[in-house]
């Protein structure tokens, strides 16, 4: 029997890592787009990040579930943009060694699904706007306008 899914809860360590790339990336009206990958997802994630980088947007940043991701995604794959990844849980990886690659629906994926919630929730405590999309989405215009043009 699998063991109950743990909760990583984001400490201050974690949140400081964060919140300076959050800050930097954001647009001047704090509008911020996370992308939450693990390194099983680098493809799909790659495809996103070019996606955005051809619509000239840069208020993103990669929120990297492993310590596999930032590296991999460090190295150049035609982004015309520097790329903006930190691995906020080097001090509490969620899985042993902080590697791997986690599979669709398996106990580490919905952990990191699991995670999502609680950095989008902080973040907009901290004052962001949040488009949180998930790494297969390729965007064909950019999204920001439109969501100015609502209530």
């Amino acid at each position: 029997m699998a063991s109950p899914l743990r909760l990583v809860r984001i400490n201050h360590q974690m949140a400081m890592e964060v919140l300076p790339v959050a800050r930097r990336r954001a647009s001047a009206d704090g509008e911020l787009l996370p992308i939450f990958v693990n390194y099983g997802f680098i493809p799909y994630a790659k495809n996103t990040l070019c996606s955005l980088s051809r619509l000239g947007i840069s208020n993103w940043m990669v929120l990297a579930m492993d310590n596999e991701t930032c590296p991999a995604l460090a190295a150049d794959f035609g982004m015309a943009q520097r790329m903006a990844c930190v691995y906020p849980y080097a001090s509490n990886p969620l899985n042993e060694g902080g590697t791997g690659v986690a599979s669709y629906r398996s106990q580490l994926f919905n952990l990191i699904v699991m995670q999502r919630p609680l950095w989008v929730r902080w973040m907009l405590s901290k004052g962001f706007k949040i488009l949180q999309c998930d790494t297969d989405v390729v965007l064909l215009h950019d999204p920001f306008p439109y969501f100015a043009t609502l209530p």
